[in-house]
This record gives C-alpha cells, sequence and structure tokens, in this order.
C-alpha cells in the first residue's frame, strides 16, 4: 500500500523524497496478489487507490475501526491511533528542511525562556487558520470562514487561564505571560498581515506564500522604458484546488482548464516546481505547529487540524485539552466526507 501511495505522490506532487526521507523498506516480502483486496475492511492486506478512497474511508471504516464501547471522541481513539503511527513512521521531512524545522522550533522556544531563578516559563500558543476551498462546520460560517478575532479571542483566553493565577503568590503571573508567543500558519498569506495576528510569528519564513496584493507593490512602476511584466497571480485567499492545479500553466490556457484541470497530463517542471514550493510550506508549518506549541487553537474542518491534533499525541491534544477547536462543539474525528 505504501508503494502505491507513492506512485500516485509522484505523479501529481513530484518525487516523494523532495518532501520526505525515503519510505522505510519492509521488512518482509509482499503478500500475494489475491490476498491484497480493496474491500472488505478485514482483509488482510487493504490496497487503497482514488477510485475506492471513499469506499475505503466511508462509513463502514467508522464502523469496522471505532470502539463501540466507549463514548464521543474515545471511540476515535482506535482511527487515532492507526493516524499516529503513519505519522510517526512517515513523517520525516526531507534533511534540508527538518534542519531548518528543529532550528526553527529551538528559536520560539528561546523566546519563552525566563532567566533564572525564575522557574516558570512562557508557553507557545500555535494557530492554524485555513480559508480556501474549505469551509467550518458551524452552520453559521458554512459558506464563509471562522472569523479571525475568533482566534486571536481564543488564543488570549487560553494565555490568561494558563497564567491567571500561576504567580508567586497566586496571582496572575505577567511575567510569564510576556515571554508567551503565538505563532499562526495559514494558507491565506493576508492572514499574516491582518490586525488580529501582525503581532503573531509564522510558524516558518523559509518559504512564504505570496497575495497579489503583496506581489503588486513590489512590481516596477515609472521610468522612461516600460519593463515588461506578466499579469500577477497570487496566492489568493488560501488553497483552493484549481489554483493549485493551475500552477504552472502558461497565461494562455483558458480558464475553464482551472476549473476542470485534465489531471491526466504529466505536469511541466515549472508546475511540479511551483507545487513542490506549496507542498514544503505547508509541510513545515505543520512540523513547527504540531511540535513546538504548547497548546493549538484551529478548527477541525480542516485536515490540518486533525492532523495537527494526531502530531500533538492523544494524551496532550484530547485527555489534557492542549488541542482546541472553534469550529462549533465538534471533536475530533478521523475520517468525515
Amino acid at each position: 500500500m505504501i508503494a502505491r501511495c507513492v506512485l500516485i505522490f509522484r505523479r501529481a506532487y513530484g518525487k516523494y523524497t523532495n518532501y520526505f526521507r525515503s519510505p522505510p523498506s519492509p521488512g518482509c516480502r509482499p503478500p500475494p496478489r489475491h490476498e491484497m483486496l480493496p474491500c472488505p475492511h478485514h482483509a488482510r492486506h487493504l490496497v487503497v487507490s482514488a477510485a475506492t478512497a471513499t469506499w475505503s474511508f466511508g462509513g463502514s471504516f467508522n464502523e469496522q475501526f471505532e470502539d463501540p464501547r466507549k463514548m464521543e471522541v474515545y471511540r476515535q481513539k482506535p482511527i487515532y491511533a492507526l493516524a499516529r503511527a503513519g505519522y510517526e513512521a512517515l513523517f520525516k521531512l526531507n534533511d534540508g528542511d527538518q534542519k531548518y524545522v528543529e532550528g526553527r522550533i529551538s528559536l520560539l522556544l528561546e523566546k519563552t525562556l525566563r532567566p533564572p531563578p525564575e522557574t516558570e516559563n512562557g508557553i507557545i500558543i500555535g494557530v492554524h487558520v485555513r480559508h480556501g476551498d474549505r469551509h467550518p462546520y458551524e452552520f453559521q460560517y458554512k459558506d464563509a470562514y471562522v472569523p479571525l478575532d475568533r482566534y486571536g479571542d481564543k488564543a488570549r483566553t487560553i494565555l490568561y487561564d494558563t497564567f491567571n493565577s500561576s504567580g508567586p503568590d497566586g496571582d496572575e503571573n505577567l511575567m510569564a505571560e510576556m515571554h508567551s508567543v503565538f505563532v499562526v500558519a495559514s494558507d491565506d498569506p493576508d492572514v499574516y498581515d491582518s490586525e488580529e495576528f501582525s503581532h503573531a510569528l509564522r510558524a516558518q519564513e523559509l518559504i512564504r506564500l505570496a497575495s497579489k496584493k503583496s506581489i503588486n507593490s513590489a512590481k516596477p512602476t515609472g521610468g522612461a522604458i516600460r519593463k515588461f511584466v506578466d499579469e500577477n497571480v497570487g496566492w489568493e485567499g488560501g488553497f483552493f484546488a484549481g489554483m493549485f492545479w493551475s500552477l504552472g500553466k502558461p497565461t494562455s490556457v483558458p480558464a475553464t482548464a482551472v476549473e476542470t484541470p485534465d489531471t491526466n497530463l504529466p505536469p511541466t517542471n515549472e508546475a511540479l516546481r511551483l507545487r513542490q514550493l506549496v507542498g514544503r510550506a505547508y509541510l513545515m508549518d505543520l512540523a513547527v505547529l504540531g511540535k513546538a506549541s504548547d497548546r493549538l487553537v484551529c478548527t477541525v474542518s480542516s485536515m490540518g487540524c486533525k492532523l495537527l491534533a494526531v502530531m500533538m499525541g492523544w494524551e496532550a491534544a484530547i485527555e489534557q485539552g492542549k488541542w482546541v477547536n472553534i469550529d462549533g462543539d465538534f471533536e475530533w474525528r478521523g475520517v468525515d466526507w
């Protein structure tokens, strides 16, 4: 199944090793062909492809792997364990990106340290904002997005509750609050410049996605000799599948090709280069938030938010409540079509 996933990955996004280290080699021979089946779920070797994904991870998947003896989010613990096992085995960034992520996490942690003899340091509150073509579960925002001030309010509430009575005399620990940092990651470049997060640090700064507004501000103007600059297309509003598949295509391609891209055609080198930049940026965002955050605020309707809960670990994210969803009263759920 890993080999099949790698094949699909290469076709759309380039080489697997452009993002991750080579996957581990199996310690046994491949199973017989007749034992590799797309169904039923209790098959010894379940094969999942794009054609069978909606069935493989549909309602019957939850029926097979949920714990019927538990209630609420604890029913999902076996599915969470599957996701966690996959994360621990495969989420290993390539050497260059991993080195950057480790350095970035160290830098963020240093900002929370207080000099001796103080014993209580600040905390890192991560915020993940998903816009683009993913909308919230909460009914009042189902056609829009959760307002940014809701993320900010929740993050500040977490900070206040953490240090409200942790001072030497049981009072508010203002110095620990001052040494705490907010770290934000988003698929929408405009989030970083918003009023709510202008004070926050980016999860990573190695690859920055730029909006059309920021690109135009750097566009050459004036002069007697005209400088020919192609019409700018920024990364507007977050991740949209149509926009992603259109990366690297010439401007002569009609708009309908963006809306219904022919993904069966092999991508050009330029398309792969741009897709890899976007993919690496998202992966490093997740790596920093998942490993550095003491608390994390996000919307569970986003797959990135669900992944961050997996990266934090069950005890920290779920049992200790350090993973905080602000998209309605929904709990963590591994698969939701």
